[in-house]
């Protein structure tokens, strides 16, 4: 193939045939040279220069679309993200079965525990890990329809809050003092809790 060369039209700009060679990139490096050096000082060249890439790039989307339609397709090939979306639906299937076991397992009877006030007595003891029912020593009490728990650490922070009678969900090791309330918010006594290991 011989030396293309740049021919100018008679309005002093590039021809169409010159700036489609090299939009395409398929000029000689001396009349890319002269293009250049034009396209630098003439905007209606570099206008005209877009406008052949943007036709460029469309033409060559289309045919790729085109050719993607046509190529031959596997149906029985899964897409790349399958096989991550199978391993993720497996993950979920065992979570749930894991869920359902643990939830279908009988949970053991809560603990009695029984509270006492008496001075010099010992707290009473429970073990640690088990849920359990505090039965707190009413006697020498009004009899209220209802009285209100409340479970503290050593620092006083609330760990529990509940109606006398409710499950206490498991505890860790520590000491705890349980204060009975009346339905209005009386503090009528104060036991203590040992849990243990």
């Amino acid at each position: 193939m011989g030396m293309l060369v740049m021919q100018r039209q008679e309005n002093g700009h590039v021809d169409d045939e010159a700036v489609e060679r090299y939009s395409l990139g398929d000029s000689s490096e001396e009349e890319s040279a002269r293009l250049e050096e034009h396209l630098f000082v003439c905007a209606a060249c570099r206008r005209r220069l877009t406008e052949h890439e943007a036709y460029n790039r469309a033409m060559q989307t289309a045919a790729a679309r085109i050719r993607a339609r046509e190529a031959p397709q596997s149906w029985w090939l899964p897409p790349r993200w399958a096989g991550a979306l199978a391993a993720a639906a497996l993950a979920v299937v065992i979570v749930l079965a894991g869920v359902r076991h643990w939830m279908s397992r009988p949970l053991a009877p809560p603990l009695s525990v029984h509270l006492t006030t008496m001075r010099g007595a010992t707290a009473a003891t429970a073990p640690a890990g088990h849920r359990m029912v505090l039965q707190p020593d009413l006697s020498a009490l009004p009899p209220l329809p209802s009285y209100r728990l409340e479970m503290v650490d050593r620092m006083g922070k609330r760990v529990w809050e509940g109606a006398a009678g409710a499950v206490v969900p498991p505890m860790a090791p520590g000491v705890y003092f349980i204060r009975l309330h009346s339905p209005q918010g009386k503090l009528l006594r104060e036991y203590g809790l040992e849990v243990k290991k």
